[in-house]
């Protein structure tokens, strides 16, 4: 990024927490979204043009509640993108920056969508992912930093863990990668181990990423006390992600009734 533009962006907002990262140049402000996060921007340089980015930070948030934003409401996002000269790939918001003003008009698109969980009938129901980041950070934080939203790079492409352990005193690389599945139908967790196999091949063929620990944590409390058809599902999963010829598994599989076995892991 040009040291012009940093000098722009400093002289506005040079009181908030600003750090460069592998993500690009990220900005907090002193907004939150539902979930009581603050809200970030990253600066991010895309053929020759400088982009505002949430990186999916609030779609990622709405999910928290259990509140797909994009397939209930996907109108009223794109009409609240359009206002503020926004747009959406995938989950992640985007805008040009053309000056520090920029940043306003994009963090104020970015609230406009997280207040539309306020619209949907009922009240919000906290989601898993916010359950397992919960305990992650009481149970691990004394000897790990709990990461979120864990991005690597793998032949050409951009993957996503839900979270990453990164011990404290020599902290680069992760010692576990964290990766959550719930569902409330057998067909749909089924349907979800292609997504853990792409996630898990990908750390697995990533070097940097090899000593770490891959667990796949499945949220069992909707099957109850009738777990038969679940433990069926859970063994299916298990075996379908084992490598051919080595047997070697990609991932470790828990249910969260269970979560204290990752003491073990670790």
């Amino acid at each position: 990024m040009e040291t012009k533009v940093r000098q722009e962006i400093e002289e506005i907002y040079g009181c908030l927490p600003k750090a460069e990262t592998p993500s690009g140049y990220r900005l907090v402000f002193p907004v939150k979204y539902p979930s009581g996060r603050w809200v970030s921007v990253w600066l991010v340089e895309r053929d020759g043009r400088l982009l505002l980015t949430d990186h999916g930070e609030t779609v990622w948030d709405l999910e928290m509640f259990g509140y797909d934003v994009l397939s209930n409401r996907h109108y009223a996002v794109d009409e609240i993108l359009r206002r503020y000269a926004a747009w959406r790939e995938g989950t992640a918001f985007f805008s040009e920056y053309k000056a520090p003003q920029s940043l306003d008009g994009f963090v104020t698109a970015l609230v406009s969508v997280a207040s539309l969980l306020y619209t949907r009938r009922g009240k919000p129901v906290v989601k898993f992912k916010v359950e397992v980041e919960n305990y992650l950070q009481e149970r691990f934080s004394g000897a790990y930093a709990v990461v979120r939203r864990y991005r690597f790079r793998a032949k050409g492409k951009t993957y996503l863990v839900h979270f990453a352990l990164r011990r404290k005193d020599d902290g680069k690389v992760p010692s576990a990668l964290i990766h959550t599945v719930s569902a409330r139908q057998t067909a749909t967790l089924k349907a979800k181990r292609d997504d853990l196999l792409k996630v898990w091949w990908a750390v697995y063929q990533t070097q940097e990423l090899s000593p770490a620990k891959r667990i796949s944590l499945i949220d069992d409390r909707p099957w109850g006390t009738d777990r038969g058809e679940l433990l069926e599902v859970v063994r299916e999963i298990e075996d379908y992600l084992v490598i051919k010829g080595s047997g070697e598994r990609l991932t470790e599989v828990l249910l969260w009734s269970e979560h204290e076995r990752l003491a073990q892991l670790l």
